[in-house]
């Protein structure tokens, strides 16, 4: 029963990835394919600015820049030292080197693998996406900080997941895993954030962030106290 279900589960893994990879394949969908898989290192310019423009915007304080751009440090650095690990365990192949007529990028060049592809030793390991557990940590903990832009900030690592199966380098399910771990490590940091703060019930300042007519990351405190109180 459960090899007949994980056969089924493995089949539709495949067949999603032969739609994305080669079946919905564009031509002009390439160079933003691209961009989106980009180092995770520019995402975190791009987060690292997103929280300094929050800050210019509704006047935050620069100590909770400070422990915003510290605590969405923690949650994309556990991200990835987590991918590491599991790749190192589970060594599952990418499907660039292991399918035919998978479309991948290479050094900068599109190419493609021949009908009669015969499966390469690699190094490099597929389960599951350092990209898509990376995004989706930076996503879920900045969604927490603005919670009205959460519908277009999720988009993110969606659209990077999305470009790891377009560009030949994972399954879907390599993606969905990333998702799912990725959100669960920022909703375990942010919780532990939480409860730093609860004990400081005791001592009354603003909440972390505040902007106009929502309370920012809403804490399980009698008085709903600071996440980082003065």
């Amino acid at each position: 029963m459960i090899d007949t279900l994980l056969n089924h589960l493995n089949s539709l893994d495949l067949a999603l990835f032969i739609r994305i990879n080669q079946d919905w394949r564009m031509e002009i969908l390439n160079p933003l394919m691209m961009a989106l898989s980009n180092s995770p290192f520019f995402w975190g310019i791009v987060a690292c600015l997103s929280l300094f423009l929050f800050r210019l915007r509704y006047n935050l304080r620069a100590r909770d820049l400070l422990l915003q751009t510290l605590l969405l440090g923690l949650c994309v650095g556990t991200a990835d030292i987590s991918a590491n690990l599991v790749k190192d365990i589970c060594k599952r192949p990418r499907p660039q080197n292991t399918l035919p007529n998978v479309h991948y990028l290479s050094n900068g060049t599109w190419r493609e693998n021949p009908p009669d592809f015969t499966a390469v030793a690699s190094k490099s390991s597929s389960f599951y996406s350092g990209h898509a557990v990376n995004s989706m940590a930076a996503a879920a903990t900045i969604a927490a900080f603005v919670p009205q832009a959460s519908p277009v900030i999720y988009l993110i690592p969606l659209a990077v997941g999305y470009s790891r199966v377009y560009l030949g380098k994972h399954y879907p399910s390599d993606v969905v895993f990333g998702w799912l771990t990725g959100w669960c490590i920022s909703m375990i940091y942010l919780h532990l954030f939480r409860r730093a703060a609860t004990s400081l019930r005791g001592r009354t300042a603003r909440p972390v962030l505040r902007f106009p007519g929502k309370p920012g990351i809403s804490l399980p405190a009698e008085h709903d106290p600071a996440l980082f109180p003065d």
